[in-house]
């Protein structure tokens, strides 16, 4: 057993005994639509891992796809949950060194494990090596419970760490539902100032109130000062709502206004320095976007679309203006620690996008049912919440 790996670990209402072998209870996917809750054993740390005690896991559209099935039909069972806050309960001792935490530490865990040695790894792009298209990593939540000892997602009482996690402390000071955000922040963070490499005061249009396009909104209020401005339909006027209660400086209905000629007027006929691409299943953003960013100016697309084909498209509109299309498909190691540090200083301005919060037993409904229109859109499981 792990040093000090008796102690009794504390959050701010859960209380999780480590005594080795742990008996973990977490919610496994089987095929869509089908969830049950398992226990797996895990033993003791070996030097070079660790345990996580969950306090909550924020709910993803990737888990809510998989659910559905809009996805692969046919996959493993795995235990569910990706974007994972909790604390150290058990940890080996170069461990300990490596990620310098101990038990106790309250963290944020990054989805992606990587495997260390490939291009992507050995050039900073660790978080390119998820177990995508043919990358030697995987990611927490996707990994089959055939693989010991199968408590490998955050939709569970505890987890086990592999030894190529990353993980970063954060603050008691940041409530429980504001810190399962880390995820959708870290993206933020990402998209607007590593990839579209905006600058203070810079002025970014967000297409999609989602709870991703609204975190981007508040991270670029909250981080830089950004103008915003946010697109969305008439059936989003609540989240429309909250883009404005955390930083927007203006939203746009599609559905009523003409978003080209809201930018033209917020810009003075320039058009924003960056559009981010949010919205899921839309197959007619990019021709959009393209009339809305300035010249020179940055696309990032972080929305799917299940690989359909982009309607009115022109490529012609990129060589010309000298436009930049970026993709986006998450977030990078480095964008993970600075969400947890915009978190520890500004996390008030997030607390508009808090949701509802489940159970255990209550995954089901976090990944199904209609969001409501009384609170925010981000949505958490608390596992071991008292």
């Amino acid at each position: 057993m792990a040093e000090d790996s008796q102690n009794t670990v504390k959050g701010d209402d859960f209380v999780t005994d480590p005594t080795f072998p742990l008996i973990a209870t977490s919610c496994v996917i089987t095929e869509p639509g089908h969830l049950e809750l398992r226990e797996f054993t895990i033993p003791a740390s070996d030097p070079e891992t660790g345990v996580l005690a969950v306090e909550a896991t924020g709910v993803c559209g990737a888990d809510v796809e998989m659910f559905r099935g809009d996805g692969p039909k046919n996959f493993p069972p795995v235990a569910l949950g990706h974007e994972m806050l909790g604390r150290i309960a058990d940890i080996g001792e170069r461990a300990a060194q490596r990620w310098g935490v101990s038990v106790g530490d309250r963290v944020v865990v990054n989805e992606v494990i990587p495997c260390g040695n490939c291009q992507f790894c050995t050039s900073g792009r660790a978080e390119m090596c998820n177990g995508f298209f043919g990358s030697q990593g995987s990611r927490y939540g996707f990994i089959p419970v055939t693989t010991e000892p199968g408590a490998w997602g955050g939709f569970g009482t505890h987890m086990k760490l592999h030894r190529n996690t990353n993980l970063r402390r954060i603050s008691d000071d940041v409530p429980t539902a504001i810190a399962s955000m880390f995820m959708p922040v870290a993206n933020g963070m990402h998209w607007l100032f590593e990839l579209a490499r905006l600058r203070p005061g810079a002025s970014v249009l967000i297409v999609g109130p989602g709870p991703q396009g609204l975190a981007v909104t508040a991270v670029g209020h909250a981080a830089a000062g950004l103008r915003t401005i946010v697109a969305g339909r008439s059936a989003d006027a609540h989240r429309l709502g909250l883009a404005t209660r955390v930083g927007a400086t203006r939203v746009v209905d599609t559905e009523t206004e003409d978003v080209v000629a809201a930018v033209e007027e917020e810009t003075r006929g320039t058009g924003v320095d960056a559009v981010v691409i949010t919205t899921s299943g839309a197959d007619s953003v990019l021709a959009v976007a393209t009339r809305c960013v300035r010249i020179g100016g940055t696309i990032v697309l972080a929305g799917t679309n299940g690989w359909k084909t982009e309607q009115k498209f022109k490529g012609d509109a990129l060589v010309f203006r000298n436009i930049t299309l970026q993709g986006a498909p998450g977030h990078s190691v480095g964008s993970v620690e600075g969400a947890v540090r915009l978190l520890e200083r500004s996390h008030p301005t997030f607390a508009p996008l808090v949701g509802e919060e489940y159970s255990l037993d209550e995954v089901s409904e976090a990944l199904s049912a209609p969001f409501a229109a009384t609170c925010g859109v981000h949505r958490s499981v608390r596992p071991n919440r008292l």
